[in-house]
């Protein structure tokens, strides 16, 4: 004789108790439902928490992309900002007439502003400005060469420019926006001195030692040459305006990132470096 199964046992003890086995098949459905629901509530959460995650990322990569973007066009505006300065010196210069050597005095109204380590008079209109930490001058365009250089290339360099103040101002001015440098003159110092243009700094390099330098500001070290510094040094040889590594104002105001272009004569000899600057923190900020 077959000896019973367990599960035909337990049907059978089961059919004894109808009640008992209604309960039982309840107990079990509800368990199965309750493992189904909590089944589907855990993959519908893994679907919400994987579109939300979702979202997340592409807001992200969005903000990155827009931040860049911004980043590119900030870059190629400051570019296109010094190559026109460049362009500027080398017409002024390619126009100058006469012997460069002979030391010609400096045309009408230019001031003698902005000398070296008090090789000249203080900068009339500088005052305090929270963004350079330092006393500057949105009106004197300042200018210095190294001790014991022979004035007479600076001086003839500066003949030979003329005032330029209005110039480097307006290539600040223009890297916040193109119409700024047209502005009202109370709107204009107010940009200026509210810190809101994205260049930190205008200036340009000669051969002769001499630099020109916007805003105004003296700070110096004793024994400055523009010839020696990284900006000129790196493009002395290039064509073009590019970018270079942050490097400390020698003013200590500020890590400066570069823009510069080479300054020739209409033979390609080179004349000068000029260039731009933008603080590093503030295209750090472009990225926040």
């Amino acid at each position: 004789m077959r000896r019973d199964s367990l599960a035909r046992r337990l049907w059978r003890r089961l059919s004894r108790r109808p009640g008992v086995t209604l309960a039982v098949v309840f107990a079990l459905l509800t368990l199965l439902a309750g493992a189904v629901a909590a089944s589907l509530w855990s993959t519908v959460e893994a679907q919400r928490e994987a579109a939300a995650q979702s979202e997340r990322l592409s807001a992200m990569s969005g903000a990155v992309v827009r931040r860049s973007q911004a980043l590119d066009q900030r870059l190629a505006r400051v570019k296109a900002l010094v190559e026109g300065l460049g362009a500027r010196v080398e017409e002024r210069l390619a126009r100058a007439s006469g012997d460069r050597d002979a030391a010609p005095p400096l045309p009408p109204g230019y001031a003698p502003v902005g000398w070296l380590a008090e090789r000249g008079p203080a900068l009339e209109h500088a005052r305090p400005h929270a963004r350079y930490g330092m006393d500057v001058s949105f009106v004197d365009t300042g200018y210095l060469w190294p001790p014991g250089e022979d004035e007479a290339g600076p001086r003839a360099t500066l003949a030979a420019l003329g005032p330029m103040s209005d110039v480097f101002r307006d290539v600040l001015l223009a890297s916040f926006d193109a119409g700024a440098p047209h502005l009202p003159t109370g709107e204009r110092d107010a940009l200026l001195w509210e810190g809101q243009t994205p260049l930190h700094v205008t200036y340009a390099g000669f051969e002769d030692g001499l630099l020109v330098n916007y805003p105004g500001y003296l700070p110096f070290p004793t024994a400055y040459d523009p010839r020696r510094r990284p900006w000129y040094v790196a493009n002395r040889e290039t064509h073009g305006p590019r970018f270079g590594p942050p490097y400390p104002d020698a003013s200590g105001s500020a890590i400066l990132v570069p823009c510069n272009r080479a300054i020739r004569d209409a033979e390609g000899a080179l004349q000068g470096v000029a260039g731009a600057d933008m603080a590093l923190d503030d295209l750090a900020a472009l990225m926040r």
